[in-house]
């Protein structure tokens, strides 16, 4: 039996970017720094990280553009893809990413964020 299968935990480097097929789905994108606990740490005490490219599709997709941000702390499943296409040059260049079956939230959501930046104000 052959299996593709990957589970993630870690934290979003950017706000998530959203696009959409031609079929009018919506397609979300983001990396996710996964902390490489299998070596040593920084001198600041944080452990190297890996940085993964995700795609999220579908309803997962629009629940992750209405709830995720920048530091967002999820757990990730899903299955690695890897493609490769001729850039500009005629050069081959190989792209690898993550395309999450599902989700769950570890930490607070975007909202949550925008609720304490709320209360700060007043």
């Amino acid at each position: 039996i052959f299996m593709n299968m990957t589970i993630s935990r870690g934290r979003l480097t950017t706000d998530p970017e959203v696009r959409y097929t031609q079929d009018g789905d919506s397609v979300v994108s983001f990396v996710l720094a996964i902390p490489d606990r299998t070596r040593p740490k920084d001198k600041d005490g944080n452990f190297p990280a890996d940085f993964v490219k995700m795609a999220v599709f579908g309803k997962q997709a629009e629940v992750a553009e209405a709830y995720c941000c920048k530091g967002t702390e999820l757990l990730v499943k899903g299955r690695i893809k890897s493609g490769s296409y001729q850039n500009k040059d005629g050069a081959t260049v190989y792209t690898t990413e993550v395309h999450v079956d599902n989700f769950e939230f570890l930490s607070g959501t975007k909202k949550d964020k925008e609720k304490e930046a709320d209360a700060k104000k007043k």
